[in-house]
């Protein structure tokens, strides 16, 4: 469950840095749900919170690298009977579970997910920010995102292969450009 209090310490930087999670396609792949089990036609429901290690571990580099940036899930998962607690629990089951710390929201649910992010930001954001939206939506969704200023990006993830180190090394890049550019610490 998501505690609004969870990552307090997050917010009292001077820029906060904020990752948008979407998780299909970017922590998972086709091949992840291939792997999925099926009894009579229905899917085994022990199976269908599929993560993919590897991908997860790649997160986990980015936030170990950059302990300051917060996840907030903009995911189809947060639509799902406790989809964001079965999110942590299987981040914790695959030896992650400090990854939980990290995750300070969900975006409301809405229309389209550009403007789930736009109400989150508006609502919870006071001052400036540096902000990513890690997802496999084809970038065009997310224009509005990237006409609005330098320091907001749109990570576009190919969705057939999920998260790459390229993707992590590219946040990580425009993140400690954003840092240098102010002065602040990492």
């Amino acid at each position: 469950m998501i505690d609004k209090n969870i990552g307090e310490s997050l917010r009292k930087v001077s820029v906060r840095k904020i990752l948008f999670l979407d998780i299909d396609g970017v922590l998972n792949t086709p091949d992840d749900w291939a792997s999925l089990r099926y009894i009579n036609d229905v899917c085994d429901p022990d199976t269908t919170n599929v993560i993919n290690r590897t991908k997860l571990g790649l997160l986990k580099m980015l936030l170990d690298n950059h302990d300051d940036v917060e996840i907030v899930i903009s995911s189809t998962w947060k639509f799902l009977p406790d989809g964001v607690d079965r999110f942590i629990e299987t981040c914790s089951d695959l030896g992650f579970p400090e990854i939980e710390d990290k995750i300070t929201g969900k975006t409301p649910n809405g229309d389209e997910r550009k403007d789930e992010i736009s109400d989150w930001l508006q609502e919870n954001v006071e001052g400036e920010c540096i902000y990513f939206i890690l997802d496999d939506m084809y970038p065009k969704h997310f224009q509005e995102h990237e006409d609005s200023g330098e320091h907001r990006r749109v990570i576009h993830v190919d969705g057939r292969i999920g998260l790459r180190v390229f993707d992590i090394d590219l946040i990580s890049g425009i993140i400690e450009s954003e840092v240098k550019k102010r002065g602040e610490r990492k």
